[in-house]
């Protein structure tokens, strides 16, 4: 019968506790550059759409006013007669 080889088995496992480690910090930093492409595509189909709307209502004749709410756009259109 052979021995079991304790320093090899506690070799093996202290290398398995790394790499799993390693693996949940990789697929971290994986979801954190997925979160920061969709945002960034976000934002930039949110200043598509300001973009174009600022230029259809100037095309009509309003003049605007552009405020920002907790985050968010507001557009004002004025129209004078």
């Amino acid at each position: 019968m052979t021995k079991p080889n304790k320093k090899g088995a506690q070799f093996l496992g202290d290398l398995d506790r790394q790499y799993q480690s390693a693996y949940v910090q990789y697929q971290a930093h994986l979801e954190e550059q997925e979160r920061q492409r969709l945002e960034s595509e976000r934002q930039a189909r949110v200043e598509a759409t300001r973009k174009r709307v600022i230029e259809k209502a100037r095309a009509q004749g309003y003049s605007v006013k552009e405020i920002t709410k907790e985050g968010k756009i507001q557009l004002v259109l004025r129209r004078s007669i």
